[in-house]
């Protein structure tokens, strides 16, 4: 192609934070926006409430404005601004709450040209697929508009099915702009995993037997709407794209199509940021969360939180896709492993184990919530009374009654109400005492929790003598928020490992974003990003686990065998592990991986 006019970026999840599509666009942009400057113009959703954070709206010149009346007529509003994100882009939002009423005539256009079947679609499609539409109307006003200036050559690059229904309007339209499509992830591909069917297996022998999805099955599967909808976006796209190989033969297989690029998702690694800034800040955040597990368990039991290891696991709720299933028996393993070594003699660290996966809550657990409360109010305490501890310290130097004895010395230097409130305080901390701590921050909404039930059927119960404790905290991670009262990139900062055995993973920017951190990873070879580390012989920085070779129980216990590795690492290991993390992670540097985009974009 020759010079590019115009880039058009289409995603659902422009300034609207909803998966990890937003990840993807959100943190190459900067790049794309160097390349492109202002020819580069994100479309997304319009979503009220995110766009007050992530939006910063904007007067549009007059032709834009001409374009926006047109489609204020079609009851389709558009907003333009700025994206506050790094490289500040160009965005139009639309809101189309009320060009809903022309639904049934956008679906049955997209039936009829394309064999899109949403006869018995839900809200979910219905809302996505107009919205793509009007996106679609407004992609042929700004081409008439920018062709009237003598520009000619544009690309329109749309992200998933939610998007989809733009793309086959202007292919409907004959719009001349060349249209690129990116699958992340099949919707068929992800829902057989979850459901529990051999996804490589069927892939395997589709493949090998030169046969697709049949539509049928994907009927069966309740996601007939949008599975059609993918199929006719990779089968009308000028160039149809995936962000792994394992992707693509995925969609090879679903959508009956193999991909014609692989587009690997990268991450922004500053470059003003090496492991000893992030050494400064771990040590920095991990005083927080160390009050955090004093409030947590202290109450109950002792627990020596300055000498505990630590893991965590982050993401959706998908329990079999995500590996959460594979993860809680690796940790029932390994607690019984360390409880047997600990009859035997041998002393080991207790290991608390996270799961940062958000699910459905009342409000936050009472119990916790005094918890923390109490422990606030001690340390408050001693924070308002150590000013008069340090000068009766220094008086009592100063006159050499510290130098007589302890008792001597210690005799003056707390006051009787201080001493007082010090008994109330300890009276009330110990009220808990001999009870177990809770397993969840939050009250489930969901008495029949796949999490819950898998926690207590390993009995991870947060028993005194349990080597492994484990605190589901199913809430999103804020600064503001009750409990740790850091963001999720601060928190993980403190993790001495990240584990994400996922079984269904297209790519995997959780084990990626925790690597670039600092932080020892576990992934798999069933995820993208654990395929691509493979190639560049990941170990003991990141792991990658091979899932696609392995039982169920063999991953159990190669997971437990890296826990307890990981456990035992000496400090100058577990700084080198740390090192190598975040150097492999460095592979997936935006600025290597953006050029597979341009090159992508110069082949149409």
């Amino acid at each position: 192609m020759e010079q590019i006019d115009r880039l058009f970026e289409i995603s659902f999840e422009i300034c609207n934070k909803v998966g990890g599509i937003y990840t993807v666009v959100a943190s190459k942009t900067k790049y794309v926006i160097e390349e492109f400057k202002d020819k580069y113009i994100g479309i997304g959703f319009y979503n009220p409430k995110l766009a007050r954070v992530e939006f910063d709206e904007k007067e549009p010149d007059e032709n834009i404005k001409e374009i926006f009346e047109i489609l204020k007529l079609k009851k389709i509003i558009a907003h333009y601004g700025k994206w506050n994100i790094k490289g500040r882009p160009n965005v139009i939002l639309l809101d189309t709450h009320g060009f809903m009423e022309n639904l049934n005539e956008i679906k049955k256009e997209l039936w009829s040209n394309y064999n899109i079947d949403s006869l018995y679609s839900t809200f979910e499609f219905n809302e996505i697929v107009v919205w793509s539409y009007a996106v679609g109307i407004l992609l042929e006003n700004l081409c008439n508009c920018y062709k009237k200036k003598g520009e000619k050559n544009f690309i329109a690059h749309f992200h998933e099915w939610l998007s989809g229904g733009g793309m086959l309007y202007l292919k409907m339209k004959r719009i001349p702009i060349k249209c690129i499509f990116t699958t992340h992830a099949t919707v068929a591909g992800r829902t057989m995993s979850g459901a529990g069917i051999n996804l490589y297996k069927k892939i395997e022998d589709g493949i090998k037997n030169k046969e697709t999805l049949s539509l049928e099955f994907a009927k069966g599967l309740g996601i007939i709407d949008k599975h059609t909808m993918e199929i006719a976006c990779a089968k009308n796209c000028d160039m149809f794209t995936t962000v792994s190989e394992i992707t693509a033969r995925e969609a090879e297989y679903c959508l009956g199509k193999r991909p014609d690029f692989i587009l690997q998702n990268g991450i922004d690694i500053e470059q003003n940021i090496g492991i000893e800034e992030l050494t400064i800040l771990r040590r920095k955040y991990r005083i927080q969360m160390r009050n955090f597990l004093n409030a947590y368990f202290l109450r109950y039991y002792n627990v020596d939180t300055q000498n505990i290891r630590s893991l965590f696991i982050s993401g959706r709720y998908e329990f079999r896709n995500k590996g959460i299933d594979v993860l809680i028996k690796a940790l029932g393993k390994v607690n019984r492993e360390l409880k047997e070594e600990n009859k035997e003699g041998r002393k080991n660290n207790i290991i608390v184990a996270f799961l940062f996966i958000p699910a459905d809550y009342y409000g936050e657990n009472d119990r916790v919530m005094r918890n923390v409360m109490l422990y606030e109010d001690i340390r408050e305490m001693i924070d308002n009374e150590t000013p008069t501890i340090k000068n009766k310290i220094l008086k009592n130097i100063i006159n050499g009654k510290i130098c007589i004895s302890p008792e001597e010395a210690c005799k003056d230097i707390f006051t009787q109400n201080f001493v007082n409130s010090c008994r109330d305080k300890f009276a009330h901390f110990s009220e808990l005492r001999g009870q177990d701590p809770p397993i969840t921050t939050h009250d489930l909404k969901n008495h029949d929790d796949l999490i819950m039930n898998a926690l207590k059927s390993e009995n991870l119960l947060n028993k005194k003598e349990d080597k492994v404790k484990v605190i589901y905290y199913p809430a999103y991670l804020t600064p503001g928020g009750m409990f740790i009262g850091l963001d999720y990139y601060h928190t993980i900062l403190t993790f001495d490992l990240g584990i994400f055995p996922s079984y269904y993973e297209p790519w995997g920017y959780t084990p990626l974003e925790t690597a670039k951190h600092g932080v020892i990873t576990v992934t798999t070879d069933l995820s993208g990003f654990g395929k691509f580390i493979k190639e560049r012989n990941g170990e003991k920085g990141i792991y990658v686990i091979e899932r696609s070779k392995k039982s169920d129980a063999e991953v159990i216990d190669e997971i437990a065998k890296i826990i307890k590795e990981v456990v035992n690492f000496t400090p100058s290991e577990r700084i080198a592990a740390r090192i190598m993390a975040r150097d492999l992670a460095s592979f997936a540097d935006w600025r290597i991986l953006i050029k597979n985009y341009f090159d992508a974009y110069k082949m149409l």
